[in-house]
């Protein structure tokens, strides 16, 4: 597989791309740093988001938009 088609799976826009194949050494361990904390914040929301969609389909409620279980419950990232 190609680097720019490994970079684009990994989540990387064109520019990242451009940076990745073209960039000095450190912009690359720098994009590469955070791109890496981004997608630590995104495995973090999917998770909070799959284990709320787990309690809604778990949920003992008629309806779960009458759960009591707090939102925060689910650990969703602070904004």
């Amino acid at each position: 597989m190609r680097r720019s088609q490994c970079a684009k799976i990994a989540g990387l826009s064109l520019e990242q791309i451009r940076l990745l194949l073209d960039g000095d050494v450190e912009q690359r361990r720098s994009l590469a740093l955070a791109h890496a904390a981004h997608l630590d914040r995104r495995a973090a929301e999917i998770t909070a988001a799959r284990q709320m969609i787990g309690h809604v389909i778990d949920c003992r409620r008629d309806d779960c938009i009458d759960c009591a279980t707090p939102h925060d419950t689910f650990g969703f990232p602070r904004a």
